[in-house]
């Protein structure tokens, strides 16, 4: 049985969290390696994608690239913290999460 844990993270203005499902870091690559949580962390870093749309579809560019190196169901959550206009003044962090 799997146990989980509740972890308190903050949240500024502009950041943006991700998660996602097991079958993309179990994705086979051209050479047949597991992409693995480093794989996809280095494809992110390379590609820099913006905000809580572009995660989604930096990541949906992973998949069509793979092709049939993904054989198990994949799925992608992002959320931000959007900016504040440059009016209101910055009170950070602005919000915060708890995951389990």
């Amino acid at each position: 049985m799997r146990r989980l844990e509740a972890v308190r993270r903050h949240a500024f203005l502009g950041d943006v969290c991700g998660k996602g499902a097991d079958g993309l870091t179990e994705a086979r690559t051209e050479t047949g390696s597991m992409l693995d949580e480093e794989g996809l962390t280095a494809y992110l870093a390379a590609v820099s994608p913006s905000g809580a749309d572009g995660l989604p579809a930096a990541v949906r560019k992973l998949i069509d690239d793979l092709g049939g190196g993904v054989s198990d169901d994949t799925a992608v959550l992002a959320l931000s913290v959007p900016g504040r206009p440059a009016a209101v003044p910055s009170q950070e962090p602005w919000c915060s999460m708890t995951t389990v």
